[in-house]
């Protein structure tokens, strides 16, 4: 991005600049020291007043630089939200109808820190008790590592020793799509980062699939989920509501296999993403 400023200011081109994550304020940036810290906020702020246009991923974004550069014109900066790309998602197979009285959700990724699984197999526990009567069962897929502040195998023993959790080593990338292509929901694990969203969002997506996600109203995934209508959300205390709900999409049968689609899932193809830069471009280079 410096070269591409520099280039700019030595061609008198127009510069469009894209943070997929900012430079500052980044909660998963691991400070190198403060004189480095000021020299990333020095060019950031360079860049900002030096571009034509400036684009960001998430609408919380936007807003946090509108609020850090209150002397640039708003019309600067405008929205380009990550997305999907069917090309790269080879033919997947949902998931077929076998007859078994258990739905699967399903998370691929890392579990770490306060990215933790704890509230949702909470729920499930206490879903699988009520559902008992019915014959019916939540079972939860996790495939990639662990590491959290507890032992999760031994914390949630008996769902281990029931079949009601299964952990799985990682896989490579097209193997774990596979996999979430044949749950009966997908599940995102997300802290409240102001301003950043889990790319599997995306994953899940483009293969289609019922979302549950577990994270804060406030943050940027809730918000984005609560806009554009992009599956269930529960924050980290709502185990209760979100057990009750397990309840409710293993007693249907038809609460899962009926799902068509979200509504606003088209605006997340990278089709379109890349018109509406596209777009952008043409608009600028008029100036």
């Amino acid at each position: 991005m410096i070269v591409g400023y520099l280039l700019s200011r030595l061609t008198r081109r127009p510069l469009v600049v894209d943070f997929r994550d900012p430079w500052i304020n980044n909660p998963f940036h691991h400070s190198k020291g403060a004189l480095l810290d000021r020299w990333a906020m020095q060019w950031e702020k360079r860049i900002v007043n030096g571009a034509d246009a400036v684009s960001l991923n998430t609408e919380a974004l936007r807003k946090e630089f509108q609020k850090r550069y209150p002397d640039v014109e708003n019309e600067k900066f405008f929205v380009m939200p990550n997305g999907y790309d069917l090309a790269d998602v080879l033919p997947l197979d949902s998931k077929a109808d076998t007859g078994e009285r258990t739905i699967t959700l399903c998370h691929a990724g890392f579990l770490y820190g306060v990215r933790d699984p704890a509230a949702l197999l909470d729920a499930i526990s206490q879903a699988n008790k009520a559902l008992a009567s019915e014959g019916r069962r939540v079972r939860f897929r996790q495939i990639g590592n662990i590491q959290l502040g507890y032992d999760l195998r031994t914390l949630y023993r008996e769902l281990i020793e029931d079949g009601s959790l299964l952990i799985e080593g990682a896989r490579p990338y097209q193997e774990c799509l596979k996999c979430l292509a044949e749950a009966d929901v997908v599940v995102n694990i997300q802290p409240a980062t102001r301003t950043q969203v889990p790319s599997k969002l995306y994953d899940y997506l483009a293969i289609n699939r019922p979302i549950i996600n577990i994270t804060p109203r406030d943050g940027a995934l809730g918000e984005m989920v609560c806009r554009h209508g992009l599956g269930e959300l529960f924050d980290f205390d709502d185990s209760e509501r979100l057990s009750e709900r397990l309840v409710e999409l293993a007693s249907s049968d038809d609460a899962v296999r009926n799902f068509s689609g979200y509504q606003q899932r088209h605006l997340f193809d990278a089709r379109k993403t890349a018109q509406d830069l596209a777009d952008k471009i043409k608009a600028v280079a008029s100036f």
